[in-house]
């Protein structure tokens, strides 16, 4: 897996950056959750390539929005169609499709793309996957993406939540949505207030990987949990 990432090193940033042609806003979020996600493994052990590989899956964990219409993509969700939720909730399997198009050395991480949708308890989707079945890199992406969608205004949802709001409903979701480790590391970093910092230190920044790496490298004195050891395929 770590060849991987050696071997598309110009690959990963291209996808990165047609995210960021199409639509800057989702990523500036990829970017965020990318940086919160490796923050996250950091706590839990993970060694340097690990945290480099999770931090690119996060960062194309939306990836397959770009097969989204910009109609669609913008719209209100009170005004979705039920094709139109259907397209959108797609993005999941459409991500996991654009990377496999690029080489079947890329199928670890697309695995992950398609199921950072996916719930502790099974009630995700596409697959309907739960517990261990979930890739483990997903289960940090999940509960990173759950926070930082909470915390952002969206089209299909303009209100957003305070912090320590959005904070509350993801620890509420431990052992239910999000595996428990995941979300004891997360919550280990907002209260050294790390999770805090990265939101705002990243709202309006180009959502780069230099930009991601440089976020990455806020001093968190991290204690570590148990060893969550990825095998992101």
């Amino acid at each position: 897996m770590h060849e991987t990432i050696a071997t598309h090193l110009e690959l990963l940033p291209a996808l990165q950056r047609a995210e960021t042609v199409y639509d800057r806003s989702t990523a500036q979020h990829s970017a965020r959750v990318g940086t919160m996600s490796a923050l996250i493994g950091e706590v839990l052990g993970l060694d340097s390539a690990e945290l480099g590989i999770l931090t690119w899956v996060g960062v194309l964990h939306d990836i397959g929005k770009l097969t989204v219409s910009e109609e669609v993509l913008h719209k209100p969700g009170s005004l979705f169609t039920a094709d139109e939720w259907e397209q959108l909730r797609h993005h999941a399997i459409a991500g996991e499709q654009l990377m496999l198009a690029f080489g079947s050395q890329l199928r670890p991480m697309a695995a992950v793309v398609r199921s950072h949708h996916e719930r502790w308890d099974g009630s995700g989707y596409p697959d309907g996957l739960d517990g261990e079945d979930l890739p483990s890199f997903a289960r940090i992406i999940g509960v990173a993406d759950a926070y930082d969608l909470l915390t952002h205004a969206q089209p299909y949802r303009k209100d957003s939540l305070a912090h320590h709001a959005a904070i509350e409903l993801v620890v509420h979701g431990r052992g239910t949505k999000f595996e428990p480790g995941v979300v004891d590391a997360f919550a280990h970093l907002d209260r050294r207030g790390v999770i805090a910092t990265i939101a705002r230190s990243m709202q309006h920044r180009p959502s780069t990987i230099a930009a991601v790496n440089a976020a990455r490298r806020v001093g968190v004195g991290t204690t570590r949990h148990r060893h969550l050891r990825t095998s992101v395929a």
